[in-house]
C-alpha cells in the first residue's frame, strides 16, 4: 500500500491540525516524530480527490503552521513513511519553523474580452501586493492566470480588501483562494535516493571520500552564497542555486540516518534506493526579503 505525504506540523499541535485535516471524507494518519508530526491519507489522493486536498490544508493552514509535501512528489509505501519522517525529523522541523508560519494565496485572473492582455492584470496584482507579499509566482491557464502571492499568517484582512477592490481595477473576474501552506514556495519533497543523483550531488559539494554533517553544512553554505541569485539576478544562477540546495537536501537526509558523526562515501551509498525527504534549503521569505532594497 502506498501513501500520500500532506506534510508537517508541530508535534504540539498534532491533534488540532489533524482534526482540520480529518474533517472531510478522506481519513488521515498521523506519525509523530521528534518536534513534528507528519500527516498522510492513503493511496495516490492527489489524483483523485485533488479540491478535497486543497481544502484540508487550507483548514490546516488556518489553525497552525504547516509545512506541505509537494503533490508531484509525495507518494511513498506506507511501510516507510514513518522512517521516512523519523530520518528527516531534524530537516523538516528546521524547515517548518523557517518556512511553516508563511502562508499561500492563489489569486485566479479570468480572461475578458475588453482586457485582452492577462500580463497587464498580473503586473497589478504584483503592483498591489508586492509591498505585503513576502513572494510572487505566475502562471498561466486555459482560463486566464493564476497568481500565487507568498504571504504572512493572519493576512486574511489584506486579501479580502484586495478581493473588494482588485475586480474594478483588473476589469474582469477574479476569485482567490487561500490560505494555504506555501504549496509552490517551501513543499518538501520525497525523493528516492538514486547513485546516479548522490554521485551529482557529492561532486556538487566537492566532498572528501570521509565527511561529517559539520562539513556537509559548511560546503553548502560556501556554494550557497557564491550562487546566491540576489547577488548575481541571472536565471541560470537561480536554477543552480535550486540544485544545489535539493543536492544538499538529499545528503543530509541520508546522514541523518547515519547519526551525527564522521561518514564515509560508501556508507552513504549503501542508503540508495531509501526514500527521503528533502526540504527546500535557505533563508526564510521574511529574511529573504528583508534583504531586498526598499
Amino acid at each position: 500500500m502506498v501513501l500520500t505525504v500532506l506534510g508537517v506540523a508541530p508535534a504540539e499541535g498534532a491533534a488540532r491540525v489533524a482534526a482540520a485535516l480529518g474533517s472531510g471524507p478522506i481519513p488521515v494518519i498521523v506519525c509523530r516524530a521528534g518536534r513534528i508530526a507528519g500527516f498522510a491519507v492513503r493511496g495516490r489522493a492527489w489524483m483523485d480527490h485533488r479540491d478535497e486536498l486543497r481544502s484540508a490544508l487550507g483548514r490546516a493552514a488556518a489553525v497552525s503552521s504547516f509545512l506541505p509535501a509537494d503533490p508531484g512528489r509525495a507518494v511513498c509505501d506506507a511501510s516507510a513513511w514513518p522512517n521516512v519522517i523519523a530520518a528527516a525529523s531534524g530537516p523538516l522541523a528546521d524547515a517548518l519553523a523557517r518556512d511553516g508560519e508563511a502562508q499561500q494565496w492563489d489569486v485566479t485572473i479570468m480572461q475578458s474580452e475588453r482586457r485582452p492582455c492577462a500580463a497587464d492584470r498580473a503586473g497589478l496584482v504584483r503592483s498591489a501586493l508586492l509591498s505585503k507579499a513576502l513572494s510572487v509566482r505566475l502562471r498561466g491557464t486555459r482560463a486566464g492566470l493564476v497568481a500565487s502571492l507568498l504571504m504572512p499568517r493572519a493576512s486574511t484582512a489584506s486579501m479580502l480588501a484586495f478581493l473588494a477592490e482588485v475586480p474594478v481595477r483588473l476589469d474582469g473576474t477574479v476569485t482567490i483562494e487561500g490560505p494555504l501552506p506555501p504549496l509552490a514556495f517551501s513543499a518538501f519533497r520525497l525523493e528516492r535516493a538514486e547513485s546516479a543523483a548522490l554521485e551529482r550531488a557529492w561532486a556538487m559539494l566537492a566532498l572528501r571520500d570521509r565527511t561529517d554533517p559539520t562539513e556537509l553544512a559548511r560546503r553548502w553554505r560556501g556554494l550557497a552564497f557564491a550562487l546566491d541569485p540576489r547577488r548575481d539576478g541571472g536565471r541560470r544562477c537561480e536554477r543552480r542555486y535550486r540544485e544545489a540546495g535539493r543536492a544538499y537536501g538529499l545528503l543530509r537526509g541520508l546522514a541523518e540516518g547515519l547519526g551525527a558523526r564522521a561518514f564515509r562515501r560508501d556508507e552513504l551509498f549503501a542508503l540508495c534506493g531509501r526514500t527521503v525527504a528533502v526540504p527546500t534549503v535557505g533563508m526564510s521569505w521574511a529574511e529573504s526579503r528583508a534583504m531586498v532594497p526598499a
